[in-house]
């Protein structure tokens, strides 16, 4: 290592040792907490629309191949408006978009049941509504853990605001099991829309990131020595989509996206069909098919945990492809399992906890090879094509099914996602754990 090298890695040592000390233990825990409540409503909005398919079929009179359209249809809308809505973030700040994220979702969630009656096109311009701004949530979460963490623990920590996708899922599972009865369907959509307002509330003490403060800095002229710590100054004042994609970071952002897009098409028999799929295919009643996936869920809780301190140990490359493989064996035991209770919830468990517990190594890979002045812009790029390749790999599961059958069809889409989502993990660069986001990428 050449000395100017060694300085260089002071310097970004220097930077790091700063966000430890400005930043106050409690702000953290409050941080962490406001990501993890923030995306554990999201996942529960979405996932109990998931749940809900078998009712919203019947209400709707929709069949198999109608349902994966409308769910593509969904999905396409998705990535157009988490595009349209995210391209500000690494212009304006995190902040305002932590906000706005889960305001508008919860006023649209409140809706959902009665859109549904009202016809297939409403409920889609509904859902579209609801979720583009809430898959911003992510991209602003992420951004914000992986920049104001310290870097030897950041992948953990943030592997728990993950966890919120399976509390989410557990929570969405126990209310319908509980409540869908005694409810109905169109006042169910009510329970999350009160906690989401507490959360927006909460988020107005939440600053935005000592990192991201140096690059608003260096667009205002005051470029000092720690702003060229943290950032290529040459670089911040082009438009994020633009730097995204020049020849320093293309690979890079290509990649992620890729990654995350792939990975997430993988996801789709498990994460966006398994409901429809035991109620509709397998028959399963509907409070049973809650109940599994409730239960299922709590237990992958831990899952993002393991996965996190697997990466910490071994770097996010190999801990990420280990648990991608994991996850291909839990969806094709997934698919193979008889179509009684206890069967579908064990490997449905399994399934679930490397499926979406590795999950959360992939957002930390991406977060940690990709520079703090287009972190939020390359998350949102990552977001709005995987919710294209979602609506992508739906359509694809409804058209394969009369051809393949509905158990071939779970184990070609996730064997195709997983595959290529482990090559991607074991071709991509070598981040050895706790290393400073400076001495990655700037």
């Amino acid at each position: 290592m050449t000395q100017e090298n060694k300085e260089n890695r002071q310097d970004y040592f220097k930077i790091e040792e700063e966000v430890k000390r400005t930043r106050s233990v409690k702000y953290k825990i409050f941080l962490v907490i406001t990501a993890w409540l923030g995306w554990t409503m999201v996942v529960y909005e979405w996932n109990m629309f998931g749940l809900l398919l078998g009712p919203i079929s019947k209400i709707d009179k929709l069949n198999s191949f109608q349902v994966a359209l409308m769910l593509s249809i969904i999905q396409f809308g998705l990535a157009i408006g988490v595009l349209a809505s995210g391209y500000f973030l690494d212009i304006v700040g995190r902040k305002l978009y932590y906000q706005i994220t889960l305001l508008i979702t919860s006023i649209l969630t409140g809706l959902t049941g009665l859109a549904t009656y009202a016809g297939v096109i409403p409920l889609i311009l509904t859902r579209i509504g609801a979720q583009s701004l809430a898959q911003n949530e992510q991209p602003v979460a992420a951004s914000l853990i992986t920049e104001e963490m310290p870097a030897r623990w950041r992948g953990l920590i943030y592997s728990f605001v993950q966890a919120g996708w399976p509390t989410g899922v557990g929570i969405a599972g126990v209310i319908v099991a509980t409540l869908y009865k005694p409810l109905g369907f169109t006042y169910i959509w009510f329970v999350a829309v009160i906690p989401m307002l507490l959360i927006v509330v909460a988020r107005r003490w939440i600053k935005e990131s000592l990192r991201f403060e140096e690059i608003k800095k260096a667009r205002k002229g005051k470029i000092d020595e720690k702003t060229q710590i943290v950032t290529r100054v040459d670089k911040i004042n082009k438009s994020p989509y633009k730097q995204a994609f020049e020849n320093d970071v293309r690979k890079t952002t290509i990649r992620s996206i890729l990654l995350y897009t792939i990975y997430l098409a993988g996801q789709v028999p498990l994460v966006l069909l398994a409901a429809y799929y035991m109620e509709e295919i397998l028959h399963v009643p509907v409070v049973e098919t809650g109940t599994i996936i409730g239960i299922g869920s709590f237990i992958t809780i831990p899952g993002y945990v393991v996965a996190g301190a697997i990466s910490e140990l071994i770097g996010r490359k190999y801990g990420g492809a280990l648990g991608t493989a994991l996850a291909l064996l839990g969806i094709i035991a997934f698919a193979m399992s008889p179509s009684s209770f206890l069967p579908l919830l064990i490997t449905y468990s399994f399934a679930s906890f490397w499926i979406n517990g590795n999950f959360a190594n992939v957002i930390n890979y991406i977060n940690e090879t990709v520079p703090t002045r287009i972190r939020g812009t390359v998350n949102v790029l990552s977001a709005a094509f995987g919710q294209l390749g979602w609506g992508i790999t739906s359509l694809a599961y409804g058209s394969l099914i009369s051809l393949i059958g509905v158990t071939g069809d779970i184990i070609a889409i996730g064997a195709i996602g997983f595959i290529i989502s482990i090559i991607l993990f074991l071709t991509g660069p070598t981040i050895k754990p706790g290393t400073p986001l400076e001495a990655i990428s700037r």
